[in-house]
This record gives C-alpha cells, sequence and structure tokens, in this order.
C-alpha cells in the first residue's frame, strides 16, 4: 500500500510468539553474560504518566553510568498497552495504573481522577464535579480509540459523557478546556503541577481512586539486566506508609 507494508492476520497471530522467542533469547544471552560477570543487556522502561517521564529518565540516565553496557529504550503507553507488554514480556520496568495480569505490580501510591473546567463553571462555586454532569457538560474525549483509566471509569459508573470534541493527548485536551471548549477527565498526578490561567481542577464527587505502582516481569521471567535495573530503580524509589 501507500502507506508501507502492513502484516495480514497470520502475521498479526505469529508476532506474539516471536516477540517471545526474542524475550527468551536475550534472556539466555544476558544470564550467559551475567555468569560471565559481563553487564551488558538490553531492558526496555516506560511510564503510562507524560508527568513521570523526566523522573524516569533520569533515572534512566543514573543507572546507565553505573551500567554503561546496558542498553534501555524508553516508552510512553497507556496503563493497558502497558500490561500487554508486560504479558508479552517485551517491557520490563514501567510506571503505571494498577491492572491484572501475568507479571508483577507494586503499589505505590494513590492518584484520583479530576474534572477539568473552564473557571467560570458552576461547580467551580461547589468545590467538585458530579460524574453524571459529563453527560450534560461539551465533553474533550482523550483517547477514543483506546482503553483508558477514563474508558474503564466511565464503564464501570455507566455514565455516557456528552463527547462534542476529541484530542489525541491529554496536552490537547488541557488547551481546549482552557479555551472554554468544554470539560474533560484526567488524573490529578498529570495536572496538579501545571500553571493554568483558565481551568479549574475539581475532584469528582464520589471521589475515584486509581492506585499507581510499578510493573515488572515475575521475577522468574526477569533477565539479568532487568533484576540490575530493577533493584536500582526500587531504591530510588521510597514507598510512602
Amino acid at each position: 500500500t501507500r502507506s508501507g507494508v502492513k502484516p495480514n492476520r497470520d502475521c498479526k497471530t505469529l508476532l506474539p510468539i516471536m516477540e517471545r522467542i526474542h524475550k527468551e533469547n536475550q534472556l539466555y544471552t544476558e544470564t550467559a553474560n551475567s555468569i560471565a560477570d559481563l553487564n551488558i543487556g538490553e531492558i526496555v522502561v516506560g511510564t503510562s504518566y507524560s508527568t513521570y517521564f523526566g523522573e524516569v529518565a533520569e533515572l534512566v540516565h543514573d543507572f546507565t553510568k553505573e551500567y554503561a553496557s546496558i542498553k534501555v529504550d524508553l516508552v510512553e503507553k497507556n496503563n493497558s498497552e502497558l500490561a500487554r507488554m508486560l504479558e508479552q514480556r517485551t517491557l520490563d520496568f514501567c510506571i503505571m495504573g494498577e491492572r491484572e495480569g501475568d507479571f508483577r505490580w507494586t503499589h505505590f501510591f494513590d492518584d484520583e481522577l479530576v474534572a477539568l473546567v473552564y473557571k467560570d463553571h458552576p461547580a467551580v462555586s461547589k468545590g467538585y464535579y458530579f460524574p453524571e454532569d459529563f453527560e450534560k457538560d461539551p465533553f474533550v474525549m482523550q483517547y477514543s480509540e483506546s482503553e483508558t483509566d477514563y474508558s474503564l471509569f466511565f464503564e464501570r459508573t455507566g455514565v455516557t459523557p456528552n463527547a462534542m470534541y476529541s484530542a489525541e493527548t491529554e496536552r490537547t485536551a488541557y488547551f481546549m478546556i482552557e479555551a472554554n471548549m468544554g470539560v474533560t477527565i484526567t488524573n490529578r498526578a498529570m495536572v496538579e503541577n501545571m500553571n493554568f490561567k483558565n481551568t479549574v481542577i475539581l475532584p469528582l464527587k464520589p471521589a475515584e481512586i486509581i492506585p499507581i505502582g510499578i510493573g515488572t516481569q515475575n521475577l522468574e521471567n526477569m533477565s539479568p539486566a532487568a533484576k540490575k535495573f530493577t533493584t536500582f530503580a526500587m531504591a530510588r524509589y521510597s514507598r510512602p506508609e
């Protein structure tokens, strides 16, 4: 096609198997190097929250100063995509919301979903936002084709937002709220340090808590390089009591 080569249905069926074979080969190579006391390997590190990307990048920078021969790739995906990558063993370490799957997830802290509204919205005087009001107000939908904390929340509560606009990224949605185009929903961690001029952050009532944590491979599936990075990272992050 004009857009390039695209995998057919049979290729898509084989792709996860090929990825597992590649990962097993990588695990074998890195284990052999570890036995020989060689700190060589390759890992993939990610986050689903752009607000933490700088922190993760700093972590990777400090790690590679100590383990210069271990290559680290950084990715940013939504929580469900990161969970799938962990299960497919194409991801080694990430900061992500709680998901179930064949991987290890360690609770780090609790975040919450919040509404973003224009400064003259009636809910501002109340100090909170009712989820059912998403059905009335013009709503800016984010990642409409993906499973996100937001889509799971709406599915769980039965709320159908009045989606008048769509945005491919959170930042685009924030600019749209700043322009008084409607309301949207997001994680508090994504916006608590942002300096909005026209936008107000409101907690939902009732509150919707989103547990955030660290996702890794199960110990038996970790490559030596991934074990080194996980040990390094977990020592960096002090878990709150």
